[in-house]
Order: C-alpha cells, then sequence, then structure tokens
C-alpha cells in the first residue's frame, strides 16, 4: 500500500516572475502620477515665485518718483527696490539696457535674482512714449484734461435758453423730491405771442377810429410774419467796482446778462415809428474776493439759435480783469458777435464759428482746459525669465504692466 507525500514547493520562478510584471504594470500609472504631480507643484511654486518678485518690483515703482525708482536701479539699492529675504542677491547686478531722455523709453535687468533653487532676471521697462505731446522735451509733458466745475465762485454761467423755462418739482415713489426742467415753452415764442396781440389790439384800435378807412395793405400781419420782423440779442455786460476815489477796484465784478427782443420801426407793428422792445434778465450777480484775487475767472454763455430773424451776443466787457468767456453753441452753425473789450482783457473760446458784427478778437477753440504738464507719467512693465547668460534666453514666467505719475 502506498503513501503520498505532502510536499510544498512554493512559487516558481516563471510565477515569480509574472507577479513581478503585474506590480510593475499596476505601479507604473501611480508612480507616474506621482512625478507629474511633483512637476506641477514646482512650476506652482516657481510661478509664484516669478509672480512676487514681480508685484515687490511693481508696488516699489508706485511707491517712488520716476526719478527716485530709476537712482535705486542705478546704485543698485536692492533695499530700497524691496529685493532683501527671501532674495538672494549676493551674486546680482543691474544692467541699464536702455536710457534715453529724448525718446522717452527707458529699459533695465536685474541679472540672477535668487530665491530657493531658482534663478531668475528682472526685465524692468519704463516709457513715457504713450504720453508724451508733439515736441515734447525731456520724459513727457503729458496735460491731464480739467473740467471746469460750472458752479465754482469763479465762474458765471449765462444760459440763455434755461430763462425760457421753469423748475417744477414732484416727490417720486421713496419720497425725494425730484426737480425738472419745464421746456415746453419758449420765450421766443411767448414774445412774439405779446408782439403779436399788440399788433392786434393795435389794428382794432384804428378799426374804432374811422370803420370807414380801409387798414393799410401791409395790414394785417400774421403771426409768422411778426416773429420774423423779431430781432434778439443776449447782452452780457461786465463792470468793476469803484473805489470811493472812482478808481476800479478789480476785486470786484458785476455781471448782467439779459436778453432783447425788437422789431424795428420800418413795420410800424403797432403804429409806433420807434418800434417795439422787451427784455428780461437772466443773470444779475455780483462777484467778489477779499485776498486781492481775480473774482471771475470764467463765463461760460450758453447758446441755442431761436426762431426770430436774427440773433447776436453782445459782449460788454469793462472791466480790467482777466476773464476766459466761453461761447457753447448748442446746435450747428455760426454765432454773430458784438464785441466791446475796453481793456482787451477778456479770451473768446468757442466751439463755434465766430462772426463779428462789431469788434473783433480772435477765438480759441480750446475748451477743455489742461493742468500744468505732468513730466513723470510714464508707463511701467515687469518681465520676470528664469535666468540665462543670454538676455530673455530663459523661460518667461509673467509679466506686469502698470502705469504711474508723479
Amino acid at each position: 500500500m502506498c503513501r503520498e507525500n505532502d510536499v510544498n514547493e512554493g512559487f516558481t520562478f516563471v510565477e515569480l516572475l509574472v507577479c513581478i510584471a503585474i506590480l510593475a504594470i499596476i505601479s507604473m500609472p501611480l508612480l507616474n502620477g506621482f512625478l507629474v504631480a511633483g512637476r506641477t507643484n514646482e512650476k506652482a511654486r516657481n510661478l509664484q515665485r516669478a509672480t512676487t518678485l514681480a508685484q515687490n518690483l511693481m508696488e516699489t515703482i508706485k511707491g517712488q518718483s520716476f526719478t527716485s525708482f530709476r537712482g535705486l536701479l542705478q546704485t543698485e539699492d536692492y533695499v530700497g527696490l524691496q529685493l532683501t529675504e527671501p532674495y538672494d542677491m549676493d551674486d546680482s547686478y543691474i544692467t541699464a539696457l536702455q536710457e534715453d531722455p529724448s525718446a522717452g523709453t527707458y529699459s533695465y535687468c536685474i541679472h540672477k535674482i535668487k530665491e530657493g533653487t531658482k534663478w531668475y532676471d528682472a526685465f524692468i521697462t519704463l516709457d513715457t512714449t504713450l504720453y508724451r505731446s508733439v515736441g515734447a522735451a525731456v520724459q513727457n509733458t503729458y496735460q491731464y484734461p480739467r473740467i471746469t466745475n460750472l458752479t465754482g465762485s469763479k465762474v458765471a454761467v449765462v444760459d440763455q435758453p434755461g430763462a425760457s423755462s421753469s423748475w417744477n418739482s414732484y416727490i417720486d415713489g421713496e419720497g425725494n423730491t425730484i426737480y425738472a426742467k419745464d421746456v415746453t415753452s419758449s420765450m421766443d415764442q411767448t414774445i412774439a405771442s405779446y408782439f403779436y396781440m399788440m399788433h392786434m389790439s393795435y389794428l382794432d384800435y384804428l378799426s374804432m377810429q374811422d370803420p370807414e378807412v380801409p387798414l393799410p395793405t401791409k395790414y394785417p400781419y400774421s403771426y409768422e410774419q411778426i416773429k420774423q420782423f423779431m430781432k434778439k440779442e443776449i447782452i452780457v455786460v461786465a463792470e468793476n467796482g469803484c473805489y470811493p476815489d472812482g478808481s476800479r477796484n478789480n476785486t470786484v465784478v458785476s455781471l448782467v446778462g439779459k436778453v432783447v427782443y425788437s422789431i424795428p420801426g420800418i413795420y410800424e407793428v403797432t403804429g409806433d415809428t420807434m418800434g417795439l422792445s422787451s427784455e428780461y434778465q437772466i443773470l444779475s450777480k455780483s462777484f467778489e474776493t477779499t485776498d486781492g484775487t481775480n473774482p471771475l475767472e470764467k463765463i461760460y454763455v450758453f447758446y441755442e439759435k431761436g426762431d426770430t430773424l436774427s440773433e447776436s451776443i453782445v459782449l460788454q466787457n469793462n472791466t480790467t480783469n482777466d476773464t476766459a468767456l466761453y461761447l457753447i453753441g448748442q446746435d450747428a452753425g455760426t454765432i454773430s458777435v458784438k464785441c466791446t473789450d475796453t481793456a482787451n482783457t477778456w479770451k473768446i473760446i468757442s466751439n463755434r464759428t465766430i462772426v463779428f458784427q462789431e469788434g473783433s478778437k480772435t477765438v480759441s477753440s480750446e475748451l477743455v482746459e489742461k493742468d500744468t504738464a505732468m513730466n513723470r507719467l510714464f508707463e511701467a512693465k515687469i518681465e520676470i525669465y528664469e535666468s540665462s547668460a543670454v538676455l530673455r534666453g530663459g523661460k518667461k514666467c509673467v509679466e506686469l504692466l502698470s502705469s504711474k505719475e508723479e
């Protein structure tokens, strides 16, 4: 009788190789994932370092004047450039790549900034060419446009259309008081209607005097004819105050604005050969200073052509004050002006063509004023590259762009 022996033979060599191959196939994607994650994290850290470096330099630019920042670069003041910890600047140096005041461009490179295990080159470009005026001198002469506040203490506004309207107020749903301008009626039309009524009253008067006598063949005039006979003048008069001895006080200016309507007597609308006239005041104000400065620097006259036969603006300056007078046309076309400027101290600016019926002055079209030139307005660009023996030969990490005024 035979008995089988218990034998524990284990894994064969072939089985072991198969197991190792299976483990390798399973582990390779995991290992590759770890490697990719490591590389990604390093790229992220590299980008973060470069971004922080660029931000530090940009903050330095924003906190310095143009001249002082260039001084930091020229003297290699790394502390002033905020390049201390965690940056290692032992092997760093700065190269001026371009310094051209006539062209308005400046560029520099800070070489070999080390943080951790990485080395960076920081390229800094200061560019004033975007803000240069034609024929500008050193750096730039850009000027900020400045719109005058029409409610300023030294500014007068003659709003001729506003005089023919009224202000109405109402309460909105939230209980706020709202003011709205009612422009449904025109003063031109109001005065024309008034003159027409006077004409019709005159015809009634003639009829009552002698009904048998026919009216002149030119009568009756229609409302449209009355409108066409009318002339309108917007009159602006400036006067200095006076001292007790009669001399002028240029710290006081009285300004009057009014509109005068008339119909020449040749039309005999009411039989009066002297004609008709009606006027209303749109401004009467005194400007005064106690510090000896000019009390009235600007006058704005807003003009809109009406329906009358002829219209003109009459300017009468009897002051010695230097004042800028702006004639702002609300519609296209020319503006007729009669100008008397005794001391020749008014400067006229207009957005329309001015035709002088009386007097003559040079007219400027610069409606927007500009402040004193800013000689330190520039664009700053920071570029961070991985260090290389060749300029910009390494990989570009980040770029920041900003503008700076001094």
